[in-house]
């Protein structure tokens, strides 16, 4: 027979348990808590996804119309002021270059990522010349908007498993905002292109989920497509209606050998939409 339990004793070492914790833990610690826990629930975030400006719901796809401008504008995380849109990066060399005898001058690794880096925004700032967006490499951490990280796979780290990149949004905090380039992410990898691997990755950067979370979910299952959480401050609202061929849409399958993540015309539109000048009255 298993043991007897006596619960009125167990509840007696619990509230004892309790009364001394409270005492231990000064009250600020609480309402600190409690007040940061409320402050995350009531005020989150929002992202986008990227879709076409104006018409009627796509008859593929589960998908809602896209939100009128000036509520994407008033809602939307995204980088608001001319100030902001400089987003200056800084590479950290060391990350890269570990192996080798003198990282500071830079390394085949870490040049290849730069090179990549540099055309990849440069399709963004293309895409809308009067955003007065810019993308610049600057040589101090402290200058920078974002870090460029290269992580190597192991058990602890913090990128996803499977992943080849991974960035963040722009309402991050400052110490999150690090793009990590993983192990896996090779120059010249012959199964994607490592340009359209960047230019979706600063897509995330810009403030764009991923287009495929609004695929029909029979079109999903058939993709292999997991199911994704995005973080808890991000809901994802749409710029313009669906798009299959959006750069922020994973290719359908498991071989990636046409995944060029280039910017498609419905990108462009809602892309100019958002960052672009405010249409004259």
């Amino acid at each position: 027979m298993p043991p007897q339990i006596d619960f009125a004793l167990l509840a007696a070492r619990l509230h004892l348990l309790w009364r001394r914790t409270i005492k231990a833990v000064p009250l600020g610690v609480f309402v600190v808590c409690v007040t940061v826990a409320v402050w995350v629930t009531a005020f989150p975030a929002l992202a986008l996804r990227s879709a076409e400006v104006v018409g009627p719901p796509s008859a593929t796809g589960a998908d809602t119309p896209a939100a009128p401008l000036d509520q994407l504008r008033s809602r939307a995380s995204y980088w608001r002021s001319g100030d902001e849109r400089t987003l200056t990066y800084w590479i950290n060399l060391r990350s890269f270059c570990h192996t080798e005898a003198n990282p500071d001058t830079g390394c085949a690794r870490a040049d290849g990522i730069s090179a990549n880096l540099a055309a990849a925004a440069q399709d963004w700032m293309d895409a809308c010349p009067d955003c007065r967006l810019r993308f610049e490499r600057v040589d101090r951490k402290d200058k920078a908007v974002f870090t460029v990280q290269y992580v190597t796979r192991t058990r602890d780290s913090p990128l996803p498993p499977r992943y080849v990149a991974h960035a963040f949004y722009p309402f991050s905090a400052k110490t999150s905002r690090v793009l990590r380039i993983s192990s896996r992410y090779r120059t010249d990898h012959p199964d994607y292109d490592a340009v359209g691997v960047l230019r979706h990755e600063l897509g995330h950067i810009l403030g764009y989920t991923h287009e495929h979370a609004a695929a029909d979910p029979k079109q999903q299952t058939t993709c292999g497509w997991t199911g994704e959480r995005l973080p808890a401050k991000v809901r994802a609202i749409a710029v313009t209606e669906y798009d299959p061929q959006s750069i922020m849409h994973y290719p359908c399958g498991t071989s990636r050998a046409k995944a060029t993540f280039a910017l498609s015309p419905r990108d462009i539109a809602g892309h100019r939409a958002l960052y672009g000048p405010s249409p004259s009255p």
